[in-house]
């Protein structure tokens, strides 16, 4: 997390590639990084962009939660898994 507190966009953008190459689930955290550093020039009002002082804090607590479905999927007996066809 060290590394995410980091002063510039291209700190945080090379601290989170780097976490991405060794994460269980890349395309997912992927999926995070890329919607919360998405720049919305035309937005709702009632639905405006996450302001840049929040998206660090917004990766945390998405990351977070992807933690533990993560963590939750590998712990799951596989009996409880759902199996793809």
């Amino acid at each position: 997390m060290e590394r995410l507190s980091a002063s510039s966009e291209a700190d945080f953008e090379s601290a989170t590639q780097a976490m991405i190459a060794t994460y269980p689930e890349p395309e997912v955290l992927r999926y995070i990084v890329e919607a919360i550093m998405e720049e919305e020039e035309d937005y709702d009002p009632d639905d405006p962009p996450i302001r840049d002082e929040y998206r660090g804090l917004a990766f945390a607590h998405l990351k977070t939660v992807l933690d533990a479905l993560t963590s939750s999927l590998a712990a799951a007996p596989r009996s409880r898994r759902r199996t793809r066809r």
